[in-house]
């Protein structure tokens, strides 16, 4: 069967540094009360998981990455009602553990219990009184920190000011499942950037993830050590826009880095299903699972274009968003975001039994299959109608029996204003006229665009 595959683009008016904010007047830090208790209920579950796990739904369960719940839950708790700011009081404090041991790199002070519910396995091979598991993680955070700092070029996150000795620290306690670990911002450091510093907390063993044991270590390591050298780029914390539209960068970042250190883990693959489920949603959506499988993003533009387009993006990220900072890394090798998010649809198509490694992603085989839209038979004349979502794509399939063609179209809308749609209708005809087009033997198509100067 011959396949054909047509792209369609709606050209943005906007300029990509336009985001989305509240009114002038409004408190910016003020959320209301059903997005409160949400962060209220999924902070106390993440945090404290043996005591509020029952009473919150599993589908709230960060299984990644706890970073944003907590940070946001931190820096909106003075707007909320005094109950949960009470419930909250005792989450945001660095845990008290007996032992530390500093990495061999000199660069992390591992803390951690041999005793009590978050005492590490006491196995000690070499008998030098640190448990091997406490070794092991000191040697995977020295590693990630040798790959994004020492080989990639990134900054290494901001000092603590002394807080346990000069060495940045992680926390290695009972996590019960709730989630891989954390990266909590604390002070901040630079007023204009809003760069800060912050520490990491994992789990005392992987048992029962998706990811277990060691790997379970070392995808975390990656991830949350990324989030540390981010929160030294720019962690605005007093712009709602922040919290609604560039979060997503973030997460997609660090899924990515765990691949590029320990490439033959891939966790990230865990994610995948939720996001081709989803592949007409929005690029910047942050859910707690989309984000992550989104990651892909990135591996596309490493493939193209190597990885110092993505540092150069977090360079840019320090003076604008992140829509803005992708436009300008992109132009240093040629091209634009714009281009590039349609080229994006295109390499999410050829995934699964479609996949193209050497042309597309390279592991692109291990990833679901997009889902169509719409997935007709064309016989005869009909009309298939749809919706094309802001910064978002998705795929229109028909197949013609008649002609053996399986033709695909995919709309790419670029727009980032607040709640725009366009609707997109699709007329197909055997026959030949002035509207119609011909894009295969007898199958000729007209489409009806809202909004149609801007498609092309």
């Amino acid at each position: 069967m011959k396949k054909f595959l047509y792209l369609l683009l709606i050209i943005p008016t906007f300029t990509y540094g336009q985001t989305i904010t509240s009114d002038p007047g409004s408190d910016q830090n003020k959320v209301n009360p059903q997005h409160e208790q949400y962060l209220v209920d999924r902070a106390l579950m993440i945090n404290n998981p043996q005591q509020y796990m029952s009473s919150v739904s599993d589908s709230a369960l960060p299984v990644k990455s706890g970073t944003f719940i907590t940070a946001e839950a931190k820096y909106r708790r003075d707007s909320f009602s005094l109950s949960n700011q009470q419930l909250l009081k005792s989450l945001f404090v660095r845990p008290e553990l007996e032992e530390d041991y500093i990495s061999p790199s000199g660069q992390f002070r591992i803390h951690y219990d041999t005793d009590g519910p978050n005492a590490v396995s006491g196995a000690d091979d070499n008998r030098n009184s640190v448990p091997d598991y406490i070794e092991k993680v000191a040697v995977i955070f020295d590693s990630s920190h040798a790959f994004i700092v020492d080989k990639l070029g990134y900054n290494a996150p901001p000092l603590d000011n002394g807080v346990h000795g000069d060495e940045y620290d992680i926390y290695v306690k009972e996590l019960y499942g709730s989630m891989y670990g954390q990266t909590v911002p604390e002070e901040f450091v630079d007023d204009i950037r809003k760069s800060c510093t912050s520490y990491i907390e994992i789990d005392n063993n992987y048992k029962g993830y998706l990811t277990s044991g060691l790997d379970g270590v070392r995808v975390t390591a990656a991830h949350e050590y990324f989030h540390a050298i981010q929160f030294g780029y720019t962690f605005d914390s007093d712009n709602n826009s922040f919290w609604r539209n560039e979060v997503f960068f973030y997460e997609i970042s660090s899924t990515w880095m765990e691949d590029m250190i320990f490439d033959d883990i891939n966790d990230y693959y865990n994610y995948m299903p939720s996001f081709f489920r989803n592949i007409n949603r929005s690029f910047t959506t942050f859910n707690g699972t989309y984000e992550y499988g989104n990651c892909i993003w990135n591996h596309m533009i490493s493939k193209k274009y190597g990885t110092e387009v993505i540092r150069l993006t977090w360079d840019y990220m320090l003076e604008f968003p992140v829509l803005t900072a992708l436009d300008q890394a992109l132009a240093s090798v040629g091209t634009s975001f714009q281009h590039e998010f349609a080229e994006y649809s295109i390499w999410n198509y050829f995934t699964g039994s479609r996949a193209d490694s050497e042309n597309y992603y390279p592991e692109g085989e291990h990833y679901p299959e997009v889902r169509f839209k719409s997935s007709d038979i064309f016989s005869e004349d009909t009309t298939v109608a749809g919706i094309s979502n802001q910064m978002a794509y998705s795929y229109f399939n028909f197949i013609d029996p008649v002609y053996a063609n399986d033709i695909t179209f995919i709309p790419v809308n670029n727009e980032i204003n607040e709640n725009l749609q366009k609707s997109i209708t699709f007329k197909l005809s055997r026959s030949r006229s002035d509207s119609f087009k011909r894009v295969a033997d007898d199958f000729n198509v007209n489409l009806i665009l809202e909004d149609n100067l801007r498609w092309k």
